[in-house]
């Protein structure tokens, strides 16, 4: 007996995504003079006076299940960003997504200026077309290490007061064509 081709419900190249998926491990990962200080969902860094720069800080541990023959079209990044201190002189430089827990592509800049203390925010870097300037196969957006790494630096920050910059609730949407 043949079936109605309607019985299927496979459709080769449908856009699918994952959701925002949280990060689950924060971690710092060298290049700065100052370490981050990982929380329940996300960190912050102390910056004193005088120029400084944080540890890059890399979150990842989202366990992605993408089928390995699904085709990546893009990939958006969404964090909220604060400032726990009381110093206006500091920003987010550069944000970066990690393959293998190496930063990789295009990074998408947020040079926006920490506001004094409080929420910053909710921020989203990337969209369902962005490859953020590399390619990427399933196997490396399921690997334990992919995710997102950013720093920060002091500007000018001679008022004596602290920055304490904090990124929490990161959350990365895969999208992908089946």
């Amino acid at each position: 007996m043949l079936l109605p081709a309607a019985f299927f419900s496979y459709r080769p190249n449908t856009p699918l995504s994952t959701g925002f998926t949280a990060t689950t491990v924060g971690a710092n990962n060298g290049g700065g003079t100052v370490g981050w200080t990982t929380g329940a969902d996300g960190g912050s860094v102390v910056l004193g006076p005088g120029v400084q720069i944080a540890h890059k800080y890399r979150l990842t541990g989202l366990g992605f299940a993408i089928p390995e023959y699904a085709i990546i079209t893009g990939i958006e990044l969404r964090y909220t960003r604060g400032n726990l201190g009381s110093s206006t002189n500091g920003s987010y430089p550069d944000i970066y997504l990690t393959k293998a827990g190496v930063s990789v592509g295009t990074p998408n800049n947020d040079d926006a200026f920490v506001t004094p203390a409080g929420d910053n925010g909710s921020i989203t870097w990337g969209s369902s077309s962005d490859m953020w300037g590399t390619t990427w196969t399933p196997a490396e957006i399921n690997n334990a290490l992919f995710g997102m790494q950013t720093s920060t630096i002091t500007k000018n920050n001679n008022d004596g007061a602290l920055l304490i910059p904090s990124i929490s609730l990161v959350k990365i949407n895969v999208h992908y064509l089946s």
